[in-house]
């Protein structure tokens, strides 16, 4: 009489188990990645918008640092300058000169310099082609919003973690051998 140990057999999982922790990925994956995601998308933009009006000041800024370059070559070398300057910052004018109004609207027109528009930042084209197909709603409010962001995350990964935990390896359990 021989006493065998039990061996160990593999417990055969059903053949619908790898189509279940695929769609339980699957569903995990689609809320985790945008509110991963999208938040640092529109971080992304900010910071480029941020960069386009920093690039608007600094050119203003040259743009009236050349103005002043030009008024101060022009009083170094033009005497006719120099002497409007002084009968504007006087207020005395020549016997002989005449005084025209000029409408404040077109003072205000002429050096008038265009606002500070952004540029839309794009994503990249393929991230635009699968973003078409998607609804229009209002996704920073479901995946970037305090409330909303963390629950679907907890919820995210509790799918993923269950697909793992139910299918993602394969179980051995010990059986009885058989008699002989």
């Amino acid at each position: 009489m021989t006493v065998e140990q039990p061996s160990e057999s593999v417990v055969r999982e059903p053949a619908s188990a790898p189509f279940l922790f695929w769609m339980l990925v699957l569903l995990g994956m689609s809320g985790l990645a945008p509110a991963v995601l999208l938040p640092e998308w529109r971080a992304y933009q900010h910071i480029r918008v941020t960069e386009q009006r920093e690039q608007f000041a600094r050119e203003r800024l040259a743009d009236a640092v050349a103005a002043e370059r030009r008024l101060l070559d022009g009083l170094r070398t033009d005497p006719a300058l120099l002497s409007r300057i002084a009968q504007r910052d006087l207020r005395t004018a020549p016997a002989d000169a005449e005084v025209v109004q000029v409408p404040v609207e077109g003072l205000a027109s002429a050096g008038a310099t265009p606002g500070f528009r952004p540029a839309p930042v794009d994503p990249p084209a393929w991230v635009r082609r699968w973003t078409d197909r998607l609804p229009v709603l209002n996704y920073d409010a479901v995946f970037c919003e305090s409330p909303s962001r963390p629950v679907i995350i907890a919820m995210s990964l509790t799918l993923i973690c269950a697909a793992l935990v139910l299918y993602g390896r394969v179980r051995s359990v010990p059986t009885p051998a058989a008699k002989k």
